[in-house]
């Protein structure tokens, strides 16, 4: 849920794969991302036992900085954010 709620506050439209690629991460983010995605709505759809997704902090660190650059705000945007 964090993860969706970051996405929406960039401002952008779309279901979550739309919105990172109109982010215009690098290949190696966006691909990332995109396979996050995948494997978040497996494991909800599974009903998994792990729910808690660990995430390539580096990688975040850039999809942070390209939403608060659209969004406009250096305020922290979620909870979780480094």
């Amino acid at each position: 849920y964090r993860f969706y709620q970051l996405l929406t506050k960039s401002g952008l439209s779309g279901d979550m794969k739309r919105i990172i690629v109109q982010l215009e991460l690098s290949s190696d983010a966006e691909k990332y991302f995109l396979n996050l995605v995948d494997e978040l709505n497996t494991k909800f759809t599974n009903k998994a036992d792990e729910t808690i997704v660990k995430t390539n902090k580096k990688l975040l660190k850039e999809l942070l900085k390209k939403v608060k650059q659209i969004n406009g705000t250096d305020r922290k945007l979620i909870e979780f954010e480094l």
